[in-house]
This record gives C-alpha cells, structure tokens and sequence, in this order.
C-alpha cells in the first residue's frame, strides 16, 4: 500500500467519492494496480470514482483486468471517470472485459471514458464500448472520446446513443493521434448528426473534432446544422471543428441559422475554421438573439483581421447579461490596435463580466495604443474575480521598437489592479523585452489588495530587463494574500534573476505553506528553436 501511495494521488472526498491520480505515470506497472482491489474493497458505499491513468504507457491488458476486479467489489457506483489517454498497451480483449464489468452497474449516470492515443483499441473494443453503454439505460451524462474512428462506428454509436433516453449531457471528442488512423466523411458525419437528433431532451452538448483524415463537406456541416435545429433545450454548446478544414460560406450561414433557434442557451464555445473571413460575420445574427448567453468563447486563432472584430461589435450590445467572455486571437497577425480598441468597447459595455479571457499570443500588430484601450475597458468592469491575459510577443526584439512598450504594460497592470475582487490572475507576457521592474512593480502593487486571490499564474520569460528587485516586489505582494493556494511563476531566461530572489520566494512557499508553488528560472541564454516556446 505505502508503494501504491508513493506512485498515485489518492483522494477521498467525503466517505463516497475516490479520485485516483498518477504521481509518476512513467513508472507504473500492471503489478502496482493490483492495490486498487484493497483500496475499493474498503468502500462499500462508493458513489463516485475517478481513476486517471493517462500517459501511463506501462499498462497492458493485465493492468486493465485488475481494474475491472476492483470495480466487482463495489455495486453503488453513479458516477465512474475512466482516463486511459496514451495507455499503448491496452487492447481490444481488456477493453472488452473491462466493460462487460461497467455494465452491470446498472444505476450509473454519469459516465466518462477517454481511449485517446490508445493505438492498440480498434474496432473490436470500440464496439464493446458501444454494447456495454445500451446497458446503462439510467446514463445522463456521457463522455467519451475512442482513438479512432470510421463511418461505420458513427453508424453504431447513432444507435447505441439514441436508445439512452436520460440523456442530458452529451461529450463526444473525435481525433487519432496520428492523423491517417482517423477517416470519416459526410456519411459518418450524418449519422452523428442523427444522434442529436434523437435526443431532444439534451441540455448540454460538446463536440470536438481535431486531429483526423477527415472529408466532410458542407453536406455534413448542413446535417449538423439540421440536428441542432430541432435541440430546443439546449443550455449550453461547445462546438469544436478544428480539424475539419475551411467550412464554406454555405457550411458557415446553416450553422448560424441553427443556432439563432437555440433562444435557452447560456453557453457558446465556437472553434472553427472557414475559407474566408467574410463568413464569420454571419455570427452577427445567432449573436444578436442569444440574449440570454452567460458564457461566450470564440477561437479565432486560424487568422483573422479587425475586420471581424468591427463587424461583430454590434451584436454585443444585446448581450447584456455575459458574466464570461473568451477570445483567442493566437497568431492573428493582422489584428491591430483598431480591433482591439473595437474590442476593448464590447468589454466596456458588458455590466455582468466577471470573468475575461484574451488570447493575442503573437500578434505582432498590437502596441501600446491598442493596450491603453484595453486597459481603460478593464478598468470600467466592476465585479471582475478572474482574467486571463496572453501578450507574448514573437522571437524578433525589433518588433517591439515602436509597439509594445513599457507604458503600454504597465497601464494594463495598473488597470487589473484596481480590481480589488479577483480570485485567478494568468498573465503571459513572455518576450516582452520592454517590461521592466518598474512594471513588475505596479503589478505587485495590485496584486498585494487581492485579498480573494486564490491562482496566480505569472510567465514572464524571456523578459531579459526584469532583476531580483522586480521579484522582492513580487514576494511582498504575496506574503499576506490569505487564500493563495496556487502560484506559477516562469523567470525562464530573464538574465537579471539570480538565485538570490528565487530562494526568497521559495522560502516565502515554506513559509505560508502554499500546495501548488512552481517557479521556473534558468539565466543561459535559451536555444534558437526555444526561444518561443511556451511553459504553462
């Protein structure tokens, strides 16, 4: 057991709720899972149970069978989570064994497993998958994402889902690991859309589509279109299509026709790509009528320009009632201060935002007059308790000479310092050549009246002016926040950091015993091809 302990994180909540997690999934074996029947054996009255084996490369059909003898010994569960991603060894036959065990328990609800990566799962296990669900007919939330997948899977997985009435909570993630071992067309497509369609009580759906030898056309997005049409009950959809290339126009305006009909959702996550950006401005319409969206996140990180921005800034101003906002503007090149000041209005004009995520990774068009507008925008929300800030900058110094500067980053520190209820700050400014302590400085001070602060994430890599006394700063700030419990700090690289202000702050972890402390600091100078590459 004391070994058990050394390699997984095991913790109870309360006496009917086990989550198991890896410490050293490197190191695990087969022969270290056979503790799993100790550990549940103890539990007669478990409800839920979440075991995270992910990455944990060492596992064979072995280590799957002990689990399956660990789950005989319980009949109360729930809710049961399974995470195998990049489990290589396992295989059809474990798979099989393993759900015939699922399945009887029959009073489950709430079902997750993750087959990522696991190359050696093909068919024959993914069909066992599908037999052991038909079984758990009191199912209302399902997650599941196989290795891979094909046309005719798409066809069982319509039938299996529509038989499970209860559902209410949909996840479906479809990828392979190696872009060749997925294939779908328009006819899997179609059969995923059915599935929808047969579940007209569903209130929350998450589809995601990434990596994949995928042909879909626009006579499969219109089919999703179709489906969605007829989920009246939605309450919130994260629509993820990444890895189908360039919806048409056509493809674009079904899937905006469709949403404008979801008038009950309070969640939207879009991630799309399309081959011209004209098409996104179709989002005008479905952003417009979903007045009552509480939470909105758009990816826009295949390219786009101001012009999305100017073009959608209207449809803003119903939505009144947004507590979450998310943009991701990863490696927009052409998006420039104009947009950003177009942005920065929506922000200003939303009087319910608590929490803000802005992703501009990159983007090399931004300077200190774009900054300035985001800063005033921050600074007019009134109950803002988490933000998320991603500015890092490319590899190339001389394109900051005449954009992002000094007074630019230290009028966005000052304005998120004036937000006295924040509980999570993530800041990345990596590669901002031009912030110094002085803006260091000024972020601490805010920092330091975040008596709510619980995460702090800092990256400040590559900020080669920034020194020990910076840091001090920084450790004054922190010494008497009273709830930090998770802190991430990258120094990576900052040629002015010694060890000196990093034995300060670790001290400072020992001294308010804070559970999640990381620091990263190495003073070399970083390799050519890392220099861009990002820790947290």
């Amino acid at each position: 057991m004391f070994h058990f302990q050394q390699i997984f994180s095991v913790n109870w909540i309360d006496h009917d709720q086990l989550e198991i997690k890896p410490k050293k999934p490197d190191v695990i074996t087969d022969e270290d899972l056979g503790f799993l029947s100790e550990i549940i054996g103890n539990a007669q009255s478990l409800t839920i149970l979440t075991f995270d084996l992910r990455s944990c490369s060492r596992i064979t059909d072995a280590g799957v069978t002990k689990i399956k003898e660990a789950l005989g010994q319980i009949s109360t569960l729930k809710k049961l989570r399974l995470n195998f991603k990049d489990c290589s060894k396992m295989s059809d036959m474990s798979i099989g064994h393993l759900m015939d065990a699922i399945s009887k328990h029959i009073n489950i609800e709430d079902f997750s497993i993750v087959l990522e990566g696991c190359n050696n799962v093909k068919g024959a296990g993914l069909f066992s998958v599908l037999k052991g669900l038909k079984l758990l007919s009191k199912l209302h939330t399902l997650e599941l994402t196989p290795p891979k997948i094909s046309d005719n899977f798409m066809g069982e997985l319509q039938q299996t889902i529509s038989g499970l009435e209860a559902l209410k909570s949909l996840n479906l993630r479809f990828g392979a690991k190696e872009k060749k071992e997925g294939t779908l067309t328009d006819k899997g497509f179609k059969e995923l859309s059915k599935t929808f369609e047969n579940l007209p009580g569903l209130e929350h759906l998450f589809l995601e589509v990434f990596r994949g030898d995928w042909n879909i056309t626009d006579e499969g997005i219109i089919s999703l279109a179709a489906a969605l049409f007829k989920l009246k009950g939605l309450n919130s959809l994260r629509l993820n299509l990444r890895g189908i290339d360039f919806l048409s126009e056509a493809g674009v305006g079904h899937l905006c026709e469709a949403l404008a009909k979801l008038k009950k959702l309070r969640k939207l996550h879009l991630n799309f790509k399309t081959d011209n950006e004209d098409n996104i401005f179709e989002l005008r319409t479905p952003l417009s009528i979903l007045i009552e969206l509480r939470q909105l996140h758009l990816d826009f990180s295949w390219g786009v320009t101001d012009a999305t921005l100017i073009e959608l800034k209207e449809a803003f101003y119903n939505l009144t009632k947004l507590n979450q906002l998310s943009f991701n503007f990863s490696g927009c090149e052409n998006i420039t201060d104009e947009g950003l000041g177009e942005l920065s209005e929506i922000i200003a004009n939303l009087p319910d935002l608590n929490d803000l995520r802005l992703e501009f990774p990159w983007c090399s068009g931004l300077s200190d007059e774009g900054l300035n507008d985001l800063a005033e925008a921050i600074a007019k929300v009134q109950n803002l308790t988490n933000i998320t800030l991603n500015l890092e900058r490319g590899n190339n110094k001389e394109e900051d000479e005449d954009g992002l500067t000094d007074v630019g980053i230290r009028n966005i520190f000052s304005a998120i310092g004036e937000q006295s209820n924040l509980k999570t700050v993530n800041l990345n400014f990596a590669n901002c050549h031009k912030m110094r302590d002085e803006e260091v400085k000024t972020l601490a001070e805010g920092i330091a009246s975040f008596e709510k602060l619980t995460n702090l994430t800092l990256d400040f890599k590559l900020c080669d002016q920034i020194t020990d006394d910076g840091l001090e700063k920084l450790k004054e700030a922190l010494k008497d926040l009273p709830v930090l419990n998770n802190v991430l700090l990258n120094f990576l690289w900052c040629g002015g950091v010694t060890g000196k202000s990093i034995s300060s702050l670790l001290e400072l972890k020992k001294e308010k015993k804070i559970p999640q402390f990381l620091i990263a600091y190495k003073r070399d100078e970083p390799p050519a091809e890392e220099g861009g590459c990002n820790l947290f």
